[in-house]
């Protein structure tokens, strides 16, 4: 699968056919950036050479390749299976709208433009680019493999972090994970270990040692004592209140008892003194009844038949009767009170003699401390104050020395994942080396004739990575921008799948006519479509080669 037609409105505009690897010749400004633009845009959403910088993303930058005075910016590849990739944004460079993209399957990957992928790690740091040619150049190593490049003492840990990674995962980027996992975790462990720091220092209080078992139990004793003399203060302070009120308690029942007896006197006199009331005869009430009824009969006894019984007759009788009643119920009452003034005199008398009795109990508190009540209350205080601070410091240094311990134990932890990670690195060159013969027979594959590559990754005792072209014995790594350019595509074509789409777009460079047609010669066998831009024309141009013309002036080849 490759790009076959390129549409575009940025800078001069394009509307062209392209092939699987097309030549675009035309002098400065002719448009030739136009298509690579174009064709980065629709396949990754960025674009290189604005202003200098080599990635952009931001619509309002991306805004700048649009024509003077149009708001929109359209780019759109379409591909030999006729699926389309396009990029779409409006606004200006000041303002633009988020971009809108159509993507296509096959080209939906992050190293779709492996030369921009490729240059971003082998620009970074030496770890960087070792980490990535491991990924790409080290497939066929296995796991067991790996193992036995580790020092015997690590291969245990290898072992083990190597399980967390999924067995379907190729062996070099299951490394480069076990890389990151150990790197995580010394970062983690380190984290630990500056926290448990700065926590035994927050905690110890700058003390420089802890209190003494003695000195504990010395200010132990001095708030046992403190608070003792204390309590027996107010012991006495409480005993004095109490001996206060039970002695006015105990003359508040002594007048209660004086008048109740005296009471119960007066009223068992006035009983003693008075006549219970004698009962009229029994007969009484049943003759009531019948003079009642006689009289409303007519006033003839109903009882004898004979006597007349008057109103007068039955008001005596009933009289009687009352009188009897009411002295009855005054007796009766007379004999209660004087009942229950026995029971309420018996009862003071009990009091006044509990009262006494407690009284007589009451002791004074002993010898007592030189101080008030308030005083011996302060130093007590000021003594349990005393403890708690130094039972305070003794917990808090005991548990700053357990943070110590801590922090110790993570920075132990941090060495030895250092040490793991380090080798770790360490086989990735190894595997590296392994590699580096095919790898480089790979990338001579797409160099031109009197191009010889090489890659490096010791340089005495340093672990590196350096390429260049072969000048006898040395490696040249400071290119000319041709040779960068020719280098740089045919490591990116090396490392990228062959059976994964991929556009290959080397830097526009000023080659010579005759090595342009060795390089279009070259690049002809890379597996991948390939885009090159040149202000001249080759000596020859290579059977599969589209050329397309931009600018005013044509090109003639010699033949």
């Amino acid at each position: 699968m490759h790009i076959t037609h390129v549409e575009t409105n940025a800078k001069v505009g394009a509307d062209v056919e392209i092939g699987p690897k097309t030549l675009i010749i035309g002098p400065n400004g002719s448009g030739k950036s136009t298509i690579v633009n174009a064709v980065e845009l629709a396949l990754s959403g960025r674009v290189s050479d604005i202003a200098g910088r080599t990635d952009v993303a931001r619509e309002a930058d991306v805004m700048a390749l649009a024509p003077p005075g149009d708001s929109m910016l359209l780019a759109s590849v379409t591909f030999s299976d006729d699926g389309v990739a396009q990029y779409r944004t409006e606004g200006s460079t000041a303002k633009a709208k988020k971009a809108t993209r159509v993507t296509h399957g096959p080209a939906e990957h992050d190293e779709v433009l492996p030369i921009r992928t490729l240059k971003d790690a082998l620009l970074g740091s030496a770890a960087t680019a070792r980490k990535f040619l491991l990924g790409k150049i080290a497939g066929e190593v296995t796991r067991d493999e790996i193992a036995e490049l580790f020092p015997e003492e690590l291969r245990a840990e290898w072992t083990k972090q190597v399980k967390t990674v999924a067995k379907t995962v190729a062996a070099p980027d299951a490394l480069l994970a076990v890389i990151e996992q150990a790197g995580t975790a010394q970062r983690e462990a380190a984290a630990r270990a500056k926290s448990a720091h700065e926590a035994a220092k927050m905690i110890g209080g700058g003390r420089a040692a802890p209190p003494s078992k003695k000195e504990i139990e010395a200010a132990s004793q001095a708030r046992q004592a403190a608070s003792d003399a204390a309590l027996k203060l107010a012991q006495a302070a409480d005993l004095a209140s109490w001996l206060t009120r039970t002695r006015a308690q105990f003359e508040e029942a002594c007048r209660e008892a004086e008048e109740a007896s005296t009471t119960l006197a007066m009223r068992s006199a006035e009983l003693a003194n008075t006549e219970a009331p004698t009962p009229p005869h029994p007969a009484f009430p049943a003759i009531a009844a019948v003079m009642a009824v006689s009289i409303e009969a007519g006033g003839d006894c109903l009882a004898c038949g004979g006597a007349k019984i008057t109103k007068a007759d039955l008001a005596y009788v009933r009289g009687e009767l009352g009188d009897y009643e009411t002295k009855r119920l005054a007796y009766q009452r007379l004999e209660a009170d004087v009942r229950n003034r026995k029971v309420s005199t018996t009862a003071a008398i009990d009091r006044v003699e509990r009262l006494e009795d407690d009284l007589s109990r009451g002791t004074p508190a002993g010898e007592l401390p030189a101080m008030s009540l308030e005083e011996a209350r302060a130093a007590a205080a000021a003594a349990d104050t005393e403890y708690s601070n130094m039972r305070a410091a003794a917990d808090a240094w005991a548990t700053a020395k357990k943070a110590e311990s801590a922090a110790t134990a993570a920075e132990a932890e941090v060495e030895q994942w250092k040490a793991f990670k380090a080798a770790c690195e360490s086989t990735v060159g190894m595997v590296l080396g392994r590699a580096v013969a095919a790898f480089s027979r790979q990338v001579q594959a797409y160099l031109p004739e009197g191009d010889v590559f090489a890659l490096r990754l010791i340089d005495g005792d340093r672990e590196v990575v350096q390429f260049g072209l072969l000048r006898g014995e040395h490696l040249e790594t400071a290119l000319s921008g041709a040779e960068w350019a020719r280098v740089i595509t045919a490591m990116a074509s090396a490392c990228t799948p062959a059976d994964r789409f991929a556009v290959l777009i080397p830097e526009e460079r000023a080659f010579d006519p005759d090595t342009l047609s060795q390089v279009l010669t070259a690049f002809g066998a890379a597996p991948h479509q390939v885009i090159l831009c040149s202000p001249i024309a080759p000596t020859t141009v290579p059977d599969g080669w589209t050329v397309i013309h931009r600018g005013s002036w044509s090109v003639r080849w010699p033949g």
